[in-house]
Parts: structure tokens; sequence; C-alpha cells
């Protein structure tokens, strides 16, 4: 598995910390890093995992804890903490690949549903930018709105009111696809997932031990939250199959 250096100035920039406690967690990490290097697996997990409760949040912190767990055979911990490490470096080639290595050990192998190419389309432009942009872009076309509607109805020439007139429409198309961008981009941020950690888990048809059974599920494998019921999850997969699980079986990511 690749190993990364972590990069302590990415890490030391919560607030807060004094030059004492930043010294202190400089030490943790070169110690954490030595025992990875020289083999000692578990010294190190129980390092990273220490500077990770603190709630210090760094890819490369989730990445080498990944890197622990599985050399320790931990595989849904693993998949766990890389999968935290891809949501903060979506492009991170060494994180994908070690992903793809450590889902490769997993026993359900779950297929992709391809969305429709013009959904696809649409996901790929709205996650371009972070949701903070498209709501600044979308401010911009609503000032840009106000000056063409000005524009059309201060307008003394013809002219002047037609480019006013044409330039509103423009202005609310553009505003209505910054707008459904932002929001689809919102929602893919603050999608709920989850890593199954059970051995095995019956995924049931309604929230409750009484109802169907749909389907087993195993350790490691990725799922949607899409709801919670007390002590029940309902959870969706890659390949669109959902149901109900106990909450207790899985971790969130």
């Amino acid at each position: 598995m690749n190993f990364k250096l972590i990069l302590l100035g990415l890490l030391i920039s919560v607030s807060g910390f004094g030059a004492e406690t930043e010294s202190h967690y400089t030490e943790l990490f070169e110690q954490a890093n030595a025992a990875y290097k020289i083999g000692q697996y578990d010294s190190a997990k129980a390092i990273y995992a220490e500077i990770s409760e603190t709630g210090i949040v760094s890819s490369s912190l989730f990445y080498n804890l990944g890197n622990c767990y599985f050399k320790t055979g931990s595989v849904a911990n693993a998949i766990l903490n890389y999968e935290r490490a891809l949501r903060l470096s979506p492009d991170d080639e060494d994180v994908i690949y070690n992903l793809e290595i450590a889902n490769s050990r997993i026993t359900d192998k779950v297929d992709v549903v391809e969305p429709f190419f013009i959904t696809q389309w649409w996901q790929n432009a709205a996650l371009s930018l972070h949701p903070d942009s498209w709501a600044w872009i979308s401010l911009v076309f609503i000032l840009s709105l106000v000056a063409v509607l000005s524009l059309f109805i201060l307008g003394r020439e013809s002219s002047h009111k037609k480019l006013g007139f044409l330039g509103s429409i423009v202005m609310l198309i553009l505003l209505g696809m910054s707008y459904s961008f932002g929001s689809t981009a919102l929602n893919w941020k603050n999608r709920k997932e989850a890593i199954i950690f059970a051995p095995t888990v019956n995924v049931k048809s309604e929230p409750t031990n009484k109802s169907t059974d749909q389907f087993v599920l195993h350790e490691g494998v990725k799922v949607i939250v899409l709801a919670q019921d007390a002590d029940w999850l309902r959870i969706r997969l890659s390949d669109g199959n959902s149901g109900w699980v106990p909450r207790q079986s899985t971790e969130t990511i």
C-alpha cells in the first residue's frame, strides 16, 4: 500500500492551537510516521487514531490511518478511512488506488448503475464547483437580472426595451441553471454514506426484525443512508437495491 508523510501545515491550522500544542502534535505525527515505516502498524494506528479523535481533519491523516488498518487486517476500517480521505481529496490517485485494493477484498461486489448521459453530465457540471461558488455565481446573475430589468422598465427607446427583455430571459435561464447546479452540489456534499461493519447483516423490508429479509450484506460495503427510524437506517446500494439495517451495524463516513 502506498504511504504518505502527513503535511503538518494542513493539520495544525485548527484554531485554538498554541505553540505548545502544535509541537505536541508534530511530535505525535513524527512518531506515527516512524512507526509505520518500520512496520509497527498497530503503534502507528493508535497514534493516528489519537490525533483523529481530537477533531483534526486531514486527507493524509485518514489515508495513513486507512493504510494501518489495512496492514493489520481490518478491511472495513481501512475502507472507512479511505472514503473519508477521498471526501477531502476526491482526485487523489493514491487514495483511489488503495481504496480499490481494499474494496477488492470484501465479499460483496456491488454493480454500479450508470446514469443516463445527460444526468451524468449535469452531475459532473454541478460538482465542478463548490456549492458556495454556485451561490456567488447565482448572486451575480441576480444582480445582472436587476440591471437588465431596469433597462427594460426604464428604457425610453424600443431597442433598449428589447435588449432589456431578451437580457432578462437569458439571465433568468442562467440563474435557474446556477441555482439547480448549486442545489445538486449541496445535496451531493451533504449526502450521508456509511460502511457496513457487521460481519453479516440481513437487509430488511421494514425497520423491524420481524420484517422480510431482502438480501444480505457483509462488512466493508459502502451504502447511501436515505432515512433513519429509531435504531434503523434505510440504505441504498450503488446498484439501486435498498432496505433497512440496524444503525449499530454501520459506521458513518
